[in-house]
């Protein structure tokens, strides 16, 4: 779907998110006395942070007489232990100090490293939302002042958007034994989002199994070797890509590691070009970062015929066109 279309989506998803939260959580007395924190997993720079903040702030801004706090954890961008624990301990100390009658919590890290630490509070409500997995973990399941909602990848447009784009391409018959392969990062995110993709039913698709790395190189030669293993690439999230690691990384001449963070632009443009098979993606920033297709955009499903965009699927008049490399770019 298109960016408006995602903002009045997310603006409607929280609105229910907050009212019903609050009510269950008998937070709705005296709503003139409020104190709310938002408690962010990621950075605000984030295109899903951005996204979450447009639905909250339409919610917010119409109840001016609550006081609001913003709190960002930027665990995305500094996933280490020690800035883990930091930042852990530095959100606790805003619950401490804020003295919030609400916090919604956002992503699986703020519950894990925070959330926990509330549990029955007798005066805090805690509202969760971005959640990719369960709650068991987090010890959530009883507690009486915990609510919230998950997250879940839209799996169902993945699935259809590769059936849809082979039938055009190939006609009715084209779509059979069709694979797909999801690839993502090691992150804490990406695991749970991939308990779900394993289970998913794929049919009538061949779910070709997952792979999760932890370097760009290993990235690279999972992607340069999809065109042997797969016929569509489902990209989940790639922000936690070291550059290298040299104990995985055996096969890189000279290798030194290198535990930077390489940039998400950088991993879409490479992967955009190399991938020898079609790309989707499962996150509305992978198109912000350069990528083609996610699994939010509504044009998706038509694929739309576009010059480059004909040319990347290699649809035009059933064509085959060469990939870098010397590979040959399969039809979708």
């Amino acid at each position: 779907m298109d960016g408006p279309a995602v903002k009045r989506k997310l603006g409607i998803f929280f609105a229910i998110l907050f009212v019903l939260s609050t009510l269950a959580l008998g937070v709705h007395h005296n709503l003139a006395q409020k104190r709310v924190l938002v408690l962010h997993s990621y950075d605000p720079d984030y295109s899903w942070t951005r996204d979450v903040n447009i639905g909250l702030r339409r919610v917010l801004d119409a109840y001016p007489e609550w006081l609001v706090r913003w709190h960002y954890m930027d665990l995305k961008r500094r996933p280490w232990p020690e800035a883990r624990e930091a930042a852990a301990a530095q959100a606790k100390r805003v619950v401490d100090e804020f003295k919030p009658d609400v916090v919604i919590a956002i992503d699986d890290d703020a519950q894990a490293l925070v959330g926990r630490h509330f549990i029955n509070h007798p005066r805090i409500g805690w509202v969760f939302a971005g959640v990719n997995g369960g709650v068991e973990d987090y010890g959530f399941v009883g507690a009486s002042n915990i609510a919230g909602m998950f997250e879940r990848k839209q799996l169902a447009s993945v699935r259809e958007a590769v059936l849809a784009g082979h039938a055009r391409s190939r006609g009715a018959n084209g779509v059979r034994n069709l694979r797909i392969m999801h690839l993502g990062d090691q992150s804490h995110s990406v695991r749970l989002d991939d308990e779900s993709i394993r289970v998913f039913d794929w049919q009538p698709l061949q779910y070709a199994g997952s792979k999760l790395v932890k370097t760009y190189s290993q990235w690279q030669a999972a992607v340069l070797a999809a065109g042997e293993e797969t016929d569509a690439l489902f990209i989940s999230n790639y922000r936690r890509l070291v550059r290298y690691d040299c104990k995985v990384d055996k096969d890189v001449e000279n290798c030194a590691d290198d535990p930077r963070l390489v940039s998400p632009r950088e991993v879409v443009a490479w992967t955009e070009i190399n991938s020898p098979v079609p790309l989707i993606g499962g996150n509305g920033f992978y198109v912000e970062d350069g990528g083609m297709f996610d699994s939010r955009n509504s044009y998706l499903l038509g694929f739309p015929a576009e010059d480059r965009q004909v040319d990347r699927l290699g649809r035009a008049a059933g064509e085959d066109h060469p990939a870098p490399g010397g590979q040959q770019r399969r039809d979708l």
